[in-house]
């Protein structure tokens, strides 16, 4: 089970575990919630604001702490790619979990 966390808070994403949905190198799910994230890691890098980017196999966190005048583009760039997590988790109940943090 992929369990995903997005804080609207900071704003961050905390991805965690595999779908084994299939064998390793075959597994779709996998492949698309590891798509999104590093695409969100390398948007939150190309920022420029202060971040926290950690990808390692099965543990990811992105987070980002903008300043205010780049506060909506960073919402904006979370909220985006949150959108194929909540799809896939909605598809694949069984293999991924995803949940929102409110402020």
């Amino acid at each position: 089970m992929i369990d995903i966390v997005y804080d609207k808070r900071v704003p961050s994403v905390t991805v965690r575990g595999h779908a084994e949905s299939a064998p390793e190198g075959q597994d779709t799910v996998c492949a698309a919630i590891s798509a999104l994230t590093y695409t969100l890691a390398a948007d939150v890098c190309r920022l420029g604001c202060e971040n926290l980017v950690r990808l390692q196999k099965g543990d990811a966190v992105i987070s980002c702490t903008p300043p205010p005048a780049l506060r909506s583009v960073a919402d904006y760039l979370f909220e985006s790619i949150c959108v194929g997590f909540e799809i896939i988790s909605r598809d694949y109940p069984k293999n991924v979990r995803y949940e929102i943090v409110k402020g």
